[in-house]
């Protein structure tokens, strides 16, 4: 059977992922039947009369409160036609982070991948942990900060400054080891994130598991994708992505709850007008009911969000907080081939417009004729083109900090 699957998301803000006023990112679906809509309509949305139903015009009228706690009674009363899944943008930063420049250093020296059994979760989760508690509130989101705008400036005053931040922290316990395979190796950071700019990664990465999700927990492995054309999906050619997604053709086990399986098929997919299509508007509402309900304690504490709270079942709810689990068994992954399948959808190609800057490499790959570029071959390139952009402040780093050794195990 083909489902239409609503998408709608709220909370994008682009590479900022440190904005104050939006510090989640919600993306929402729903299988509702054109009969479900017209019951949506006419019996909890009657009377309405905005252009378009919005979560942010309802929520601040009591009116539209009152129609919003009957919508989620309508949720409540339809569990398996709706899911929304939630991600906090500071713990997909610190996630980002470690892939950015902690994986890569440990690939480089000593081999270790992070992107098996879920080691870079774990890492992340370290981080999340650790760092705030020895280093303060204040110093950790100062350092999400000088981390983002590198995403945003990849260039050396950008990487210089995130770098001298984290440098207060080599004498701080655990928090200086956390970070040493970064301070070692700085400018390779720089490379990967250049290599691989600020792209949909966080955004790709929250669709798909959506609808892994959907698969798995509800039994939909064909379906027809319709999502409103916003900025959210427009920058980042969400359409094409979605589209090889059908092109998996195996099975991947994630986590200990959660098998892709292999006829996972998206048959089509649509951007459409939410003004134009009341399913997608249907899912604006979920994915801000959601956001607002878990954003902060005065709206986690609101009335809505109690109200949400009571309905949902795990199937309807998925979320990516970094939390205290710091080994693959505890966080489900061990055996995970997660990174298989994001290689297997992103299918990513590198241009001259990518690589900017980066003329050694992009003269092996006029020479290779190679129309993308795998981290393996840039480890390998790396080992002819180290830079000795911080030698001095490496050579005092040694003398001062605990030594990265490539032969030690992960330092934690």
């Amino acid at each position: 059977m083909n489902h239409v699957i609503y998408i709608d998301e709220s909370g994008y803000t682009g590479a900022d992922y440190v904005n104050p006023d939006q510090p989640l990112f919600s993306l929402a679906c729903n299988m509702f039947t054109n009969e479900d809509f017209e019951r949506i309509a006419s019996e909890v949305f009657a009377g309405d009369k905005g252009a378009e139903l919005k979560f942010s015009r309802l929520v601040g009228r009591q009116s539209g409160r009152k129609k919003l706690h009957a919508f989620i009674d309508y949720l409540g009363e339809h569990p398996d036609k709706f899911c929304c899944y939630l991600a906090d943008k500071w713990s997909a930063l610190v996630r980002k982070f470690v892939g950015d420049c902690i994986h890569p250093v440990l690939l480089l020296d000593n081999g270790m991948n992070l992107l098996e059994d879920g080691w870079c979760l774990a890492y992340a989760n370290l981080l999340s942990c650790n760092l705030p508690a020895i280093m303060g509130a204040d110093w950790f989101e100062a350092f999400l900060r000088h981390y983002n705008n590198l995403i945003r400036n990849p260039d050396e005053e950008s990487l210089e400054s995130l770098w001298q931040h984290c440098m207060e922290a080599i004498d701080c316990d655990n928090a200086g080891e956390l970070l040493s395979p970064f301070l070692h190796r700085p400018q390779l950071a720089l490379l990967t994130l250049t290599l691989h700019p600020d792209n949909p990664i966080f955004y790709e990465s929250i669709l798909t598991n959506l609808l892994i999700h959907l698969r798995t927990y509800y039994g939909i492995n064909r379906a027809t994708v319709v999502y409103d054309q916003t900025k959210a999906t427009t920058d980042y050619n969400l359409k094409e992505y979605i589209d090889n997604i059908s092109k998996l053709g195996q099975t991947f086990r994630v986590s200990d709850v959660c098998i892709v399986n292999g006829d996972l098929s998206v048959s089509a997919v649509s951007a459409a007008s939410s003004v134009e299509h009341y399913g997608v508007q249907v899912s604006d509402i979920i994915a801000g009911l959601f956001n607002y309900s878990f954003r902060a304690k005065d709206t986690i504490k609101s009335d809505l969000s109690r109200h949400l709270r009571e309905i949902i079942t795990e199937k309807n709810f998925i979320h990516q907080f970094n939390g205290t689990a710091v080994t693959p068994e505890e966080l489900g992954l061990k055996g995970s081939q997660a990174p298989m399948l994001f290689e297997a959808v992103k299918q990513r190609k590198k241009t001259r417009e990518g690589l900017k800057g980066q003329d050694h490499i992009l003269h092996k790959l006029e020479n290779t004729n190679a129309t993308h570029i795998s981290f393996q071959e840039l480890v390998s390139w790396l080992r002819e083109e180290r830079t000795d952009r911080f030698e001095d402040d490496l050579s005092q780093l040694e003398e001062t900090g605990p030594e990265f050794n490539p032969d030690d195990d992960i330092p934690f």
